[in-house]
């Protein structure tokens, strides 16, 4: 069942409705401006998933860390931004021929679909108001290796870029798309890549009571995904689970 996301993947996960302008005589009779996979709405949520990262899996402060399933890179560009030297990884078709690619753009498609005008007054202001960060206007942050870890020479590629040695391995919303059968596979590389260090840990999105996500994946609850890594012989492996209600936790 192993899922490599697309943009309808991404776009499903993330869906956010921007505020309209209080002060604007117009508001409330224009069409919900629903936004989605962009890098201003995302910052925010790569910043909290690090603090948490950090904190429970008990990284070091400037540890080196390779974030495999990294997307365009923007959790790599906050741990980057809090001292550590990172690598990313991902195999996506989407990730990998977006590199490049404009956030305007991205954000411009997204108006469009909602029923607005990017080109009016007002789509103008929103534009400037998700670009303000956006110095270079690219949606990727950092380098994506395209490296699917399964060889001794894609694994020492990703070692070389960070100096030779990794200190920390970390999954990001990986393992729920893959099955139980192929999840041995997918987690020994990360054990492999690891060297022998068991500094490694997998971030994963828990599953809903309330069955509202989409079927293609494969959600578990925290203990259902602990049991699993212990049967399948990573016991040493760290597991990082968000739930809905905002919370982490930690088996």
């Amino acid at each position: 069942m192993s899922l490599l996301w697309d943009k309808t993947q991404y776009d499903n996960s993330y869906i956010l409705r921007v505020p309209e302008d209080g002060s604007d005589a117009n508001r409330g009779q224009r069409p919900k401006l629903m936004v989605h996979y962009h890098h201003h709405v995302m910052r925010g949520i790569a910043q909290w998933a690090h603090i948490n990262c950090k904190k429970m899996f008990g990284v070091p402060d400037g540890a080196r860390v390779c974030l495999i399933g990294g997307g365009f890179g923007w959790s790599a560009e906050v741990w980057r931004s809090n001292g550590h030297t990172v690598a990313v990884t991902d195999t996506s078709d989407y990730i990998l021929g977006g590199v490049g690619s404009s956030e305007e753009q991205e954000f411009r498609d997204a108006m469009v679909a909602s029923g607005w005008n990017p080109d009016s007054s007002i789509g103008q202001q929103y534009i400037q108001l998700m670009l303000r960060n956006e110095p270079d206007n690219s949606r990727t942050k950092e380098t994506i290796q395209e490296e699917d870890l399964s060889t001794k020479g894609s694994r020492n590629k990703v070692r070389n870029s960070l100096g030779g040695n990794i200190d920390w391995v970390i999954t990001e919303l990986v393992l729920e798309s893959f099955s139980d059968v192929e999840l041995f596979d997918i987690v020994e590389r990360a054990h492999k890549l690891a060297d022998g260090v068991l500094n490694i840990g997998h971030f994963v999105s828990l599953r809903r009571d309330d069955g509202s996500q989409t079927p293609d994946l494969n959600w578990k609850t925290a203990q259902q995904w602990r049991a699993l890594l212990d049967s399948l012989g990573f016991a040493g492996h760290k597991l990082l689970g968000y739930h809905n209600s905002q919370r982490f936790e930690l088996l």
